[in-house]
């Protein structure tokens, strides 16, 4: 194979090059502790060479396929195609959004395309790219035991090339049964009541807070949210999502409260509201060793929207592609792992670009 380093450029369809775009997506975060990105830290959004199309990056010519709602979509983003129940959370940013179903085949010039459901958070999404005999998915983030928090499992076909974003899928990582994490968090929260003191739980904006908070519900709790994961709710309610009665926390907790907060903002001042607290990490993270102590908590749940070692190796098994794109923020591990599988494994970003792109 020809790889090739391009000023533009993207996935091939002719097996002869890769390349990608050197300009950074307009308006995706960067910030460690901002919201998640695909794109973040990779100075260009990877599209398909001589299309349009490209994927949760945005340049001015390109039209983007958003993943998730994870995704950082720029206000002056225009030209998106993203699943329906993204676009309904995305709201106004998705306003001139191609919204379709899962299952569902549309067209872009000669493109045919389809997405399918990963189970990393509502409405998340990979699309399936056919051109001339050949397949390609997209896959972005895959999620883990997406049918415990109400979410349709991921779905993989059969492909030639599969681009994968799996920030946890470095071998030894696994994820524990939800349901297992679950009691231990329920045990950390009447032992913070016990102790005359508020749990509160770290974890992401959207994919966990929203079903987590329900699950609490129904173990007795008083669960309440900050702001930017209550704002979900809403949405996710009219689309039938299990997200419980919560409610948008104002300054107090009841006695039985448990407070859900974004992990990004674990150290602002307005939790200082919430009195005397004890927090806990519920993320994938919780799976490195000294967790809780590096992010400042009495404890580490490893509970997540992500998908875990095993589950991406599932994924691969089933779409058996020819040639997988990692990207980045992918640990390298597993790319040796899916190489001694007799994978042809490439990683998008530095410094893997300067040699995957030369000549």
């Amino acid at each position: 194979m020809v790889l090739r380093y391009r000023r533009r450029g993207g996935l091939p369809w002719d097996d002869s090059e890769l390349t990608v775009s050197k300009k950074k997506p307009s308006g995706v975060r960067t910030d460690a502790r901002a919201a998640p990105a695909v794109s973040s830290g990779f100075r260009g959004a990877v599209r398909l060479a001589g299309e349009l199309l490209q994927f949760d990056g945005f340049t001015e010519d390109g039209l983007t396929f958003v993943s998730h709602a994870h995704v950082h979509v720029p206000a002056e983003a225009e030209r998106l195609v993203t699943s329906v129940i993204t676009a309904r959370l995305l709201g106004s940013r998705a306003r001139y959004a191609l919204a379709t179903p899962y299952g569902r085949e549309f067209s872009l010039g000669a493109l045919e395309l389809r997405m399918l459901p990963t189970g990393h958070v509502p409405g998340a999404a990979a699309l399936m790219v056919r051109h001339q005999r050949r397949t390609l998915i997209y896959a972005g983030q895959l999620g883990a035991y997406g049918e415990f928090y109400g979410l349709a499992g991921a779905v993989a076909e059969p492909c030639d090339t599969l681009v994968l974003d799996a920030p946890y899928g470095a071998p030894g990582r696994k994820l524990p049964k939800p349901q297992t994490v679950l009691k231990r968090i329920v045990t950390f929260c009447r032992k913070a009541h016990g102790d005359s003191v508020a749990p509160v739980l770290l974890c992401a904006r959207l994919g966990l807070a929203q079903p987590l908070s329900a699950l609490l519900h129904r173990e007795g709790f008083g669960v309440q949210l900050h702001r930017s994961q209550h704002r979900y709710l809403g949405p996710l309610r009219e689309l039938g999502m299990p997200v419980g009665p919560a409610r948008r926390f104002e300054g107090k907790l009841p006695p039985d409260g448990v407070l859900l907060w974004p992990l990004d903002l674990r150290e602002a001042a307005s939790l200082d509201a919430a009195g005397p607290h004890r927090c806990a990490l519920v993320s994938a993270r919780a799976l490195r060793p000294h967790a809780a102590d590096d992010f400042g908590c009495h404890a580490a749940f490893p509970l997540s929207e992500h998908a875990d070692h095993p589950r991406i190796l599932d994924y691969v098994s089933r779409a058996s592609p020819r040639r997988i794109y990692l990207l980045p923020g992918t640990p390298p591990e597993l790319a040796a792992a899916l190489r001694s599988r007799d994978r042809e494994v490439h990683r998008f970003g530095p410094p893997a670009q300067l040699e995957l792109f030369a000549t």
